[in-house]
């Protein structure tokens, strides 16, 4: 049984999205941190780490918002 926390953020309700419509990989089942000091943020769908947020590097590069963005389930 999965026991989501009752208090959700506002990216969550806007499903994974910030005020001004880009995504927030810190809701995504996808995105992780690394210890890497070059390359802190990472995202296991589109297999590469970065030093800036995923979804940044997504969108800088193919000008699309990332279409693979899951929302992660939080548990209590």
């Amino acid at each position: 049984m999965v026991i989501v926390n009752k208090a959700v953020s506002k990216s969550v309700a806007n499903g994974g999205k910030d005020a001004q419509g880009r995504i927030n990989c810190r809701e995504c089942q996808y995105f992780f941190v690394t210890w890497q000091v070059s390359a802190p943020y990472g995202c296991k769908a589109h297999g590469f780490k970065s030093a800036q947020i995923p979804s940044m590097v997504v969108f800088s590069s193919s000008g699309q918002h990332c279409l693979l963005f899951r929302q992660r389930v939080h548990q209590s």
